[in-house]
């Protein structure tokens, strides 16, 4: 029994992990800029190799509503279980082009955070969240959905929006009160490869965003706005609902391990059991 719960665990835990590698990422939301109120709104990825060679590694900012426009890029090499650290003001975020979505495609399997900070030039210190890096399997299409958590108290609500595949993409979002009743939902559309965001009025806990129309996919967060303080805090889009006719290489691979440790567990315990007469 306990083996069966350990595998049940394990199978439990693929859909739960927050951090996946990868060699094509995502993050929907990163940049350089400067407030109206002087504060500065920055973005500094961490980019580790999990694999055991050197990976080529080439960061992307497709700006915000520049369609067809080749993005600013920046290779880096990077050894076996190192990590690199990259400010986007280095090279990728430009006054002309501040903040957009960072695509981060890799020879090897990488993981990603991003830490998005503000700086206020009139108090010190720094408000942070951390998003990590969401591989390009986990965007959802035309009949998925997943969904983003929210705190609307005293606060504005930004999504925030990056296409994936170079495709266009319809799609719906719903907001939700803690009870589950629908509060507000509105169609918006987003091209290939944009990134675009809207702010959310009203107040709510939780959003779905669902893929209707086209061959896009994409990936999303919220943004917190503080009313008083103007300090954000970021929310991670959940895992996509699929199809359960649709199962990914690693939940395949999870469910596999699961099989054949079963499968061992009952062959050992029938070589051990007693011989009766």
């Amino acid at each position: 029994m306990r083996n069966l719960l350990l595998i049940c665990s394990l199978v439990l835990a693929v859909r739960a992990l927050g951090n996946y590698p990868g060699k094509d990422l995502w993050l929907p939301v990163a940049g350089h800029a400067a407030g109206s109120d002087g504060r500065i709104h920055a973005t500094t990825v961490f980019i580790t190799n999990t694999s055991d060679h050197a990976a080529d590694v080439r960061m992307s900012l497709h700006a915000s509503g520049e369609v067809g426009k080749e993005p600013r890029a920046v290779s880096v090499r990077i050894a076996p279980g190192a990590t690199h650290v990259h400010d986007l003001a280095d090279r990728l975020a430009t006054a002309q082009r501040p903040i957009g979505s960072l695509r981060i495609s890799a020879s090897e399997p990488v993981v990603a955070d991003a830490w998005l900070y503000n700086q206020s030039a009139m108090q010190p210190g720094s408000t942070a969240s951390v998003l990590a890096a969401i591989p390009s399997e986990f965007a959802i299409g035309s009949g998925e959905s997943a969904v983003t958590h929210a705190s609307t108290n005293e606060a504005r609500f930004k999504l925030y929006v990056a296409e994936t595949r170079g495709f266009p993409l319809y799609f719906s979002v719903t907001a939700y009160d803690a009870s589950g009743r629908r509060t507000s939902a509105r169609r918006l559309f987003v091209d290939r490869h944009d990134q675009r965001s809207w702010e959310l009025p009203g107040q709510f806990v939780a959003l779905q965003v669902a893929g209707v129309n086209g061959s896009g996919t994409i990936v999303f967060a919220g943004a917190r706005i503080d009313n008083a303080t103007q300090d954000t805090s970021f929310f991670p889009m959940t895992l996509p609902v699929r199809a359960r006719h649709r199962i990914g290489a690693i939940e395949w691979t999870a469910y596999a391990l699961a099989a054949a440790a079963l499968l061992f567990a009952a062959l050992r315990t029938g070589a051990e059991a007693p011989n009766r007469p």
